[in-house]
This record gives structure tokens, C-alpha cells and sequence, in this order.
């Protein structure tokens, strides 16, 4: 789904996406195999740096015009994997309803 597209978003596609913006576009010493859902965007698990998690966030409203506001971003950069993919798809899903 690209912007301005109606349609319901799969968490395959958006683990895709997330996973190449991850694996091709940042310079991070990460493998797909390292992207489970478990793993933590923080220190503990992926290490996603405040800038990296902000790339990803930037990523996001390219592909899919999400905005997240700065406010969550804290917060999100808690999540694990598995659950920021499922918060991007209900967000995108609840927008294109």
C-alpha cells in the first residue's frame, strides 16, 4: 500500500517494509534473522539509536503518509519487534477505515 491508498494493510508487508528499511537502508550491524517479533527495538535487543527509530518513523510516512506524533515515539522505541509492527498495522488500519 503506498500513500493515499485505501486499503487494509497486512503485518506481513509491514514486517517486510520495516525489515528492508532496517536491513538495506540504515548502517546497522543487524541480519533479518535478528528481527523477531520478541526482540526489542532498545538497547536490549536491536539497539535502534533515537535517530535510527526516527529513520524508521520517516520511512513509515514515506511509504504509507502515518504520521506518529513526536509524543510516542518514547514510548514506541519500548516495543518489541512484534508489537511496533502490530501498533504501525492497526494504525494504518484504523486510518484507511
Amino acid at each position: 500500500m503506498k500513500k493515499g491508498d485505501s486499503m487494509a494493510v497486512s503485518a506481513t508487508e509491514v514486517r517486510e517494509f520495516l525489515t528492508s528499511v532496517i536491513i538495506d537502508e540504515m548502517s546497522l550491524d543487524l541480519k533479518p534473522a535478528d528481527l523477531v517479533d520478541d526482540a526489542s527495538l532498545g538497547p536490549d535487543g536491536l539497539d535502534l539509536e533515537s535517530l535510527a527509530f526516527v529513520e524508521l518513523t520517516v520511512a513509515l510516512e514515506h511509504q504509507y503518509g502515518l504520521q506518529i506524533p513526536d509524543e510516542e515515539l518514547d514510548d514506541m522505541a519500548k516495543l518489541s519487534f512484534g508489537a511496533f509492527v502490530d501498533d504501525i498495522v492497526a494504525r494504518l488500519n484504523e486510518t484507511a477505515a
